[in-house]
């Protein structure tokens, strides 16, 4: 299995709720994007996603699971996402705890489940010495069946 680079980091971040998709400028993020304004309930339902109808964008696809306040599993990371994320932390727990601080990710999807509509997030990633590379992703709350937000769909990809 090849070794993830853990070198990365992201700068000049920059997240707002998505206008109307023009801001996109990946293939991938406007696929995710348009699957979550063609479906009839806003938010969308988690039932509703299936990731056969996403297979050309699946290794983009990550998918987080909302367990509270200030508490994210991240449950799925797909190997392209995982690549750009230079890990895959499928598994782990992003919260506000002391031994675990995401604080800036964690105020983002709160932001995100509260306004029940995509965020688009964009900046620049470093990596072995190269800080030319620019990032997006689009960020789709999932509603469950109560209509409360329980889990965050997103795409990630390079520009």
């Amino acid at each position: 299995m090849k070794k993830q680079s853990t070198d990365h980091s992201f700068v000049e971040i920059h997240r707002n709720p998505a206008q109307c998709g023009t801001e996109l400028q990946s293939w991938r993020s406007k696929s995710l994007y348009r699957w979550w304004l063609s479906q009839a309930a806003h938010p969308p339902l988690r039932r509703d996603f299936d990731i056969i109808e996403h297979r050309k964008i699946a290794s983009h696809l990550f998918l987080i699971e909302v367990h509270g306040p200030e508490r994210f599993l991240i449950k799925l990371v797909g190997e392209g996402a995982a690549h750009i994320l230079g890990r895959n932390n499928s598994g782990q727990w992003a919260s506000n705890s002391p031994d675990n601080p995401h604080g800036a990710l964690i105020d983002y999807y709160l932001r995100l489940c509260e306004s029940r509509i995509p965020w688009h997030c964009h900046g620049r990633l470093t990596y072995l010495g190269r800080e030319h590379i620019r990032f997006e992703s689009i960020d789709c709350p999932l509603a469950g069946e109560d209509g409360s937000i329980t889990h965050i769909i997103g795409c990630i990809d390079l520009l």
